[in-house]
């Protein structure tokens, strides 16, 4: 019977770059036949989407999806969404069950139960300190979390800080699989100044990722706005809940430029078109504290320097391997700043540190650790 992997998150799984990468390792390591990613429907996107012969994405659609955003409202989509995929896999032989957040793990642990299947807790963040969440919200995700997590057979965190919390707080320490991209060698595009316009003479600072708060969104445009030198240019790449604030304003200032988000396969390609990157997450919550986020990674793979704030591990890779900027003041005066110290000759100081730097931090180093884990669990004899 066929041995079945499940990986479970909700969203649309559109740019999920990591989970595309893990089922890729799992699939390499020939310890399940099929993997469903499994999301949830938007629309203009398959319900059922084929990868290659071993995974697939499944986008399930809800009935109570036009219920609202209100906190009951989310509820019963959760249940549904549950509910949906526990019946469709209810008579598959799954022997493992990757959750990707909080929110679905008590699915896990249903198939855990009622399949015994393996329960892999991989988040990419703190789950119980998320940005913008209040007291109460964080304390009930830690009452489930603690009441959970006993029941996984492994947690996979994407930061160090992230496993030394994992370890104070629950006593077990998580397997440490960060989130870098694979190693390749991407030669420097054009694409930017080419879509834009942009003269080979000026830098360009890149923004890539979610564009939301939490994220200096705000003071890097306000930086850009306030300028005075004309040889350097912003560009945003992403989507979220401030592309149109971002996209208003590129409408208005010629030194800022908006880019939509575009394939996981395709981002280097992409990132390799500007020359400095911007990894400002403001120290908001535990979890931002202590992350270690792709983008940072995939600026690096591509020769960018990184831009980041004083605090956490980011601070710390950038002053261990010192390849890019700390900010002490990441303000819109302390980029303005930034903005007017940097230039080309400058940034090609980075460049040796910056290869030395992406033969470590990448996905081959990555995934030698997750065959470590699955291995273990030796699901062909089951």
């Amino acid at each position: 019977m066929t041995r079945v992997n499940l990986h479970i998150y909700g969203s649309p799984i559109t740019h999920e770059s990591r989970i595309l990468r893990e089922t890729e390792t799992i699939s390499k390591l020939g310890i399940v036949d099929k993997i469903y990613i499994i999301g949830l429907w938007a629309k203009g996107l398959p319900m059922e989407e084929s990868l290659d012969d071993e995974r697939t994405i499944l986008r399930v659609k809800l009935l109570s999806a036009k219920l609202g955003e209100g906190t009951l409202a989310k509820s019963i989509k959760l249940a549904e969404w549950m509910a949906r995929i526990a019946l469709r896999f209810l008579t598959k032989r799954v022997v493992m069950v990757n959750v990707d957040y909080l929110a679905g793990l008590p699915l896990g642990v249903f198939f855990k139960v009622f399949k015994r299947s393996k329960l892999v807790y991989d988040t990419s963040e703190l789950e119980t300190e998320r940005n913008g969440w209040g007291a109460g919200r964080k304390k009930l995700a830690k009452i489930v979390e603690r009441g959970l997590i006993n029941v996984v057979d492994q947690t996979i965190v994407s930061s160090p800080s992230y496993a030394d919390w994992y370890e104070k707080a629950y006593g077990k320490r998580p397997a440490v699989v960060l989130n870098a991209p694979k190693y390749t060698a991407v030669a420097r595009q054009d694409i930017f100044r080419g879509k834009f316009n942009i003269s080979g003479d000026k830098v360009i600072f890149l923004y890539q990722g979610a564009l939301g708060k939490g994220r200096s969104i705000e003071s890097i445009v306000e930086a850009f706005i306030q300028t005075a030198d004309k040889g350097k240019v912003v560009v945003f790449m992403g989507y979220g809940p401030m592309e149109e604030a971002v996209r208003e304003a590129a409408k208005e200032h010629a030194n800022i430029f908006f880019h939509p988000a575009v394939k996981p396969e395709d981002v280097l390609e992409y990132t390799a078109a500007a020359d400095i990157g911007f990894c400002l997450i403001e120290n908001t919550c535990l979890s931002y504290c202590y992350t270690l986020p792709n983008k940072m990674l995939e600026y690096a793979m591509v020769g960018l320097p990184i831009v980041v704030a004083n605090f956490g591990e980011m601070r710390r890779l950038i002053e261990t391997h010192k390849v890019g900027y700390v900010l002490q003041d990441s303000t819109a005066k302390g980029i303005g700043e930034l903005i007017a110290r940097v230039n080309k000759a400058e940034l090609q100081t980075f460049k040796e540190n910056l290869a030395e730097f992406s033969k470590v931090y990448n996905w081959e180093n990555q995934e030698k650790v997750l065959a470590q884990v699955y291995r273990k669990y030796q699901f062909a004899a089951k």
